[in-house]
């Protein structure tokens, strides 16, 4: 009654046509993976009398599946790059990374799965010169200085969708911030084959940020799957 494989049969297992899904059927949940299983059901015809079991249907479950990757490109390749940097940053300027982001996401999860990007820095740190460029959402073209992150594409082979996250789908100099929190970037509420999404990062600097060759952040993307 449950919708689980149990041990022994009793009387609050049986259930109405209606209540089993009807012509939709039911699903049988808690199972092992990469398990084949055998079910034939039986009915009650009346009062403690029931029918013989009907024929057996057979069905195996598959391994769970997750599958992760980043490239960091300029187009969309497999590398095992994993920087990007973006040279001189002038003042006054928004400049973008040369390279996006690539992240590969493959699962056969009922319900999907994220991905997620979280900062060591918050920013663009600089030990030499005690400073961080701190990480924020907004449109750093009228800011005075900013550090964050721009989705630029989802897409997959099959399944999903894959998507970007709203709060990553910006265009022009907007950004969205990366600090220590755990952030969802992209998403899928689905199984999904061969899903790809990139991401870049902006920045801006003002007169008055401190000079320093050190500015660096570490980011950190995260992938999980909803079974």
């Amino acid at each position: 009654s449950d919708s689980t494989v149990g041990a022994t049969l009793g009387l609050e297992d049986y259930q109405t046509y209606t209540a089993w899904g009807g012509t939709s059927g039911t699903l049988i949940i808690g199972l092992l993976p990469n398990t084949t299983y055998k079910v034939k059901v039986k009915a009650m015809q009346g009062s403690k009398t029931e029918t013989d079991y009907g024929p057996v249907a057979t069905a195996a479950t598959v391994g769970a599946k997750l599958s992760f990757d980043i490239d960091v490109a300029p187009t969309n390749v497999d590398n095992t790059i994993s920087t990007t940097n973006f040279g001189t940053l002038s003042p006054g300027t928004v400049t973008n990374t040369p390279d996006n982001i690539w992240v590969d996401f493959d699962t056969n999860a009922e319900n999907g799965g994220r991905v997620y990007i979280k900062s060591t820095n918050s920013g663009l740190k600089s030990t030499r010169a005690t400073y961080t460029i701190a990480s924020l959402s907004g449109n750093l073209a009228s800011l005075q200085e900013g550090f964050g992150v721009q989705g630029v594409s989802a897409t997959q082979t099959s399944g999903g969708p894959f998507t970007l996250m709203p709060s990553y789908t910006l265009s022009g100099d907007n950004v969205a911030i990366s600090d220590a929190t755990i952030r969802e970037i992209f998403t899928a509420g689905a199984p999904v084959t061969a899903g790809r999404g990139a991401f870049l990062l902006k920045a801006k600097t003002s007169s008055v940020t401190p000079a320093a060759s050190d500015y660096q952040d570490v980011l950190t993307v995260i992938t999980s799957a909803s079974f």
